[in-house]
């Protein structure tokens, strides 16, 4: 069937701008995260639209998440991705990676708050405290999303500073695309006691719907040691915040990671260091309910001081 040259450039229009999955992006794209997720949703739409203004237009795509998204900008340098702050620090210093990528922007893109979500039982039982989890670690079940995933790569991560999270014996990873929502599953079904997320909160999120709905508990993970994690040309890996709404009015604070904006170390559009200096209303998230939230998560008013001795007391 031939068609009308309006028609043809209709449709090529269409391909561009619209969201495809991983799969189906083989050129150049922004990878963001899992379909359902944040970062496809409402993370991704502010940033294709800064990247346009800097003259580099790209659809958005879902992906695995941060791991997967460095090794699609590696392989495709005129791509760009959404990056879990901890996990781009981490794996930046491996040597597959090492010197492969420049970022773009470090902040005011949004932060993603890192708990474990418990059953009721164990979250008496540890009395609500990370701490509480950390001194029952080598007995407790814990299920984690899979070891691609940004959730299992910040688990990993926990472990090598903490001697006592270090010392779980029963650590599972699943390995299936939804490896989030199954290991949440796994909790409601008495297969997992603690299951790890890295997520902004948000309480309209199908995610922490599900937490609520299923009686499930949020605890936040905050130790001392993870003050001193850096993201190499950036700062801290994780910093203090609070006000972050999980659901029914309930804020809790914590230690979340940034989300960065990253490009190819090889990419020569220098229009592209201007993003930097753009203002942070052009990163809001487009959806009014969520947008509130992150604005509300993005402000935090304590000070170092406290927060070391807020969270020493839960250890």
């Amino acid at each position: 069937m031939r068609l009308s040259f309006l028609a043809t450039v209709a449709m090529l229009l269409a391909l561009a701008t619209s969201p495809v999955s991983a799969q189906e992006c083989t050129g150049d794209c922004l990878m963001t995260g899992g379909k359902a997720g944040d970062y496809f949703k409402y993370y991704g739409p502010p940033a294709q639209a800064a990247l346009a203004k800097a003259w580099a237009d790209v659809p958005i795509a879902t992906s695995a998440g941060t791991p997967a998204n460095m090794d699609y900008v590696l392989a495709h340098p005129g791509s760009f991705m959404l990056a879990q702050g901890n996990v781009y620090g981490m794996l930046t210093g491996e040597e597959k990676y090492k010197d492969k990528f420049q970022i773009l922007r470090a902040e005011g893109i949004g932060n993603e708050f890192i708990f474990v979500v418990v059953t009721q039982a164990v979250y008496d039982r540890v009395r609500g405290t990370w701490g509480g989890v950390l001194n029952n670690a080598e007995h407790a079940k814990f299920v984690n999303a899979s070891r691609a995933s940004g959730p299992g790569r910040t688990f990993e991560q926990l472990q090598k500073i903490e001697p006592r999270l270090a010392a779980a014996k029963n650590v599972n990873y699943l390995t299936s695309a939804d490896s989030m929502d199954a290991a949440l599953q796994m909790l409601v079904d008495q297969q997992a006691q603690v299951v790890l997320m890295v997520q902004a909160a948000n309480p309209e999120n199908d995610r922490f719907k599900f937490i609520k709905t299923n009686g499930l508990r949020i605890i936040p993970v905050r130790t001392p040691a993870m003050l001193n994690v850096q993201i190499p040309g950036v700062g801290p890996a994780f910093v203090p915040c609070g006000n972050q709404n999980v659901g029914e009015k309930e804020l809790l604070s914590g230690a979340c990671t940034p989300i960065l904006l990253v490009a190819s170390a090889s990419n020569t559009n220098t229009q592209l260091a201007k993003i930097k200096s753009y203002p942070a209303s052009d990163f809001v998230p487009p959806e009014g309910s969520f947008a509130r939230y992150w604005k509300q998560a993005m402000v935090w008013k304590g000070t170092l001081a406290d927060t070391l001795a807020t969270w020493t007391k839960d250890m």
